[in-house]
């Protein structure tokens, strides 16, 4: 069997790549010129020809736009955020290098938008005011003082980037999601969805804008001023904003309103093209890629691509698997019939099907069972105890108690006489008469020891104080519990209408989401939904095109995988189902922040709903097909006893 990456990869690359230069770059592009057309000045038809436009086009499209396409290409990835509340989505994207990089891309994209912008502005022909859009002021006396103007343009563009690069974190914009519902993103409904979403965001990110620039005019640059060695740097070319107090700074947005409109429309310029570049993205690279009509083998490609290290190209094989196990044609019923009786390969390819899609639905069917939670470390083996060698046993050899020397006769003439050698060497152990002698003295004056110090022996002085237990260290109070006292303060000072909206927004931020919950435990439903559509119809075609039986000796492993995923679907499916909604006499008596938050959470029982029912659809319509195709002959196989009761249902109601 061929290997996914020389096999399978390869070819759906060579697709993604297609579509990215004929649909999304060519797009992408097309909406910047005719941006460029509609921001030049004159007439239509000359800003159509003029090379000026299409200069600038081409500017504001390789600086504005490619980046954030070649940054969606390049950390594009099938594993979704398995987050299931904003907060924990956030916390978890500060961890990822990738995130940190999309915001510099977004922020340079913004910032070559605004000099693009700034230079057509001075070339138009037809411009003959002055846009005030200089870096710096005309002054003789301070000819390096910041033009404001600019300032307040660059720091709308910078803002709207921070604004694009959180969205795309909320929206886990780098996973990969198949768009079959669309297929060229000039449908109606991308459309509509890339201009209120640009408007929303232009606006949101002016407004946070115009908030940012009056504190920094107002608080930030005037404290920055004060210190000694900052000023001496910054008053060469922002002296100006310590000779103005606060209150002139708010009516600057009443006295420059040529400049809102001008950062209104530069940014909703720059929004409509960042979200139609990620709306063609997304329709051009969910699409189902085909394949197997360039190879000389189909099911040959499309199995060795189901090993694929990448979950989105096992999806684009399951999904054309799924075309030709149901395509009714005389040519498709033959490759099947080819498919079930090949013995070229070892396993062969139906058998490699098979473990590969029944692997996948065991895997996804555990992390059901968890909950989306990680698998457990497999305990480490323990080491096989180490058996250390036993020392040899000493023999024994009894005492000797008599002496070892020979004595001479010449130097003892009598036997019975020891030598003054042996009697050197016996006064150094443990029994001999000098021992003796001197246990003999111990025990004499022991025996003669006056009552009274024989009774203080061993204890200690009465006036010795007893070392006490060490005393406890004293409380500290943690730095967590004061911020938290704090916080409780603050928020019983606040008005009962603030407090309500604070409450809102903390559960919006912290609060787990349901739908993301049911979503995390199903990350690859749609593979999932793919793989057993497969199975179920090519177990269905054995019927009448397997003329070895191959198929059929896998049915029960089949049945049995598809009813147990299905009997874990249906148990959490009541588990979601026990989450009661307020009825609507209910929401009569609620505030409109309760209505929302209860409006957020059927919301959210919706979502969960749909995740798990396109699951159990799937297999129990994979289920009912095997059923109804082969009737009475399930008969013939050995199921376990409970996944025989759920097939009888099956059996009996087709």
């Amino acid at each position: 069997m061929p290997a996914a990456s020389t096999a399978y990869d390869p070819l759906v690359r060579g697709v993604l790549a297609h579509r990215l230069t004929t649909s999304i770059f060519a797009y992408s592009a097309g909406l910047s010129w005719v941006l460029a057309i509609f921001s030049a000045d004159g007439s239509l038809f000359w800003n159509i020809l003029s090379p000026k436009v299409a200069a600038v086009a081409a500017l504001g499209w390789g600086g504005g736009v490619l980046p954030v396409v070649v940054l969606r290409k390049v950390y594009l990835t099938a594993k979704p955020s398995t987050a299931s509340s904003p907060a924990k989505t956030f916390h978890a994207a500060l961890g990822k290098p990738a995130t940190f990089r999309a915001l510099a891309v977004y922020a340079g994209s913004a910032l070559l938008l605004a000099l693009t912008h700034i230079v057509a502005a001075y070339f138009s022909e037809s411009s003959y005011d002055d846009p005030h859009l200089r870096v710096f002021v005309r002054s003789r006396k301070h000819p390096f003082y910041l033009n404001p103007r600019v300032l307040f343009l660059l720091c709308s563009q910078l803002t709207l980037a921070g604004v694009a690069a959180l969205r795309g974190v909320m929206l886990d914009r780098f996973a990969f999601r198949a768009s079959a519902s669309a297929k060229t993103p000039f449908a109606l409904a991308n459309i509509v969805k890339t201009v209120l979403s640009s408007v929303a965001l232009t606006l949101f990110a002016l407004l946070l804008s115009c908030l940012i620039f009056a504190f920094s005019r107002i608080v930030a640059l005037p404290v920055l001023l004060w210190l000694p060695i900052v000023s001496t740097v910054l008053k060469p070319f922002l002296g100006y904003v310590g000779k103005a107090g606060g209150g002139w700074t708010l009516w600057l947005p009443v006295k420059n309103v040529g400049l809102i409109i001008r950062a209104t429309w530069l940014g909703l310029g720059t929004a409509v093209g960042w979200e139609w570049a990620e709306g063609c993205f997304d329709v051009s690279i969910g699409q189902p890629i085909s394949v197997s009509s360039h190879t000389a083998d189909p099911f040959l490609t499309l199995i060795a691509g189901l090993s694929s290290q990448d979950d989105g190209f096992r999806y684009h094989a399951y999904s054309e698997l799924l075309s030709l196990a149901t395509e009714d044609t005389p040519g498709a019923s033959a490759r099947r019939t080819a498919l079930f009786g090949e013995q070229k390969y070892n396993p062969s390819l139906w058998s490699t099907l098979a473990r590969q899609s029944l692997l996948l639905l065991g895997e996804d069917y555990q992390c059901l069972l968890r909950r989306g939670a990680p698998a457990p470390l497999a305990a480490p083996t323990p080491a096989p105890a180490q058996v250390l060698p036993t020392a040899p046993k000493t023999p024994h050899t009894p005492l000797i108690r008599k002496p070892i020397f020979r004595s001479s006769s010449a130097a003892s003439p009598s036997p019975a006489t020891p030598s003054p050698l042996v009697d050197v060497l016996d006064s150094f152990a443990s029994d001999s008469k000098l021992s003796q002698a001197a246990d003999a003295m111990g025990a004499e004056i022991e025996g003669g020891m006056p009552e009274l110090f024989r009774s203080v022996i061993g204890r200690a002085p009465p006036n010795t104080p007893a070392k006490a237990a060490p005393a406890p260290p004293a409380p500290v109070a943690s730095a967590l519990g004061v911020i938290e006292a704090a916080k409780t303060k603050l928020h019983d000072l606040l008005p009962v209408p603030v407090r309500r909206w604070v409450q809102f927004a903390s559960g919006w931020w912290g609060d787990e989401r349901l739908g993301r919950v049911v979503e995390g435990s199903l990350p690859r439903r749609g593979v999932d939904v793919l793989a057993i559509g497969v199975l179920a119809n090519l177990c269905a075609a054995s019927l009448t095109e397997d003329r070895y039986g191959a198929v059929q000796r896998d049915i029960p492993r089949v049945l049995e995988a598809f009813l147990s995923f299905l009997s874990a679907v249906e148990a959490y499916q009541v588990e979601v189902a026990g989450h009661a909604l307020p009825t609507a006499e209910e929401l009569k008596g609620m505030s409109g922040l309760e209505r929302e938050a209860k409006a957020r959470e059927a919301e959210e029982v919706r979502r969960a709903g749909e995740a798990l029912g396109m699951v159990a659809d799937a297999l129990k319509d994979g289920v009912a097909l095997i059923a109804r195709t082969f009737g009475d002959k399930l008969l013939a196989f050995k199921f376990p006893p409970r996944v025989a009761r759920k097939l009888q249902g099956f059996v009996d109601y087709n």
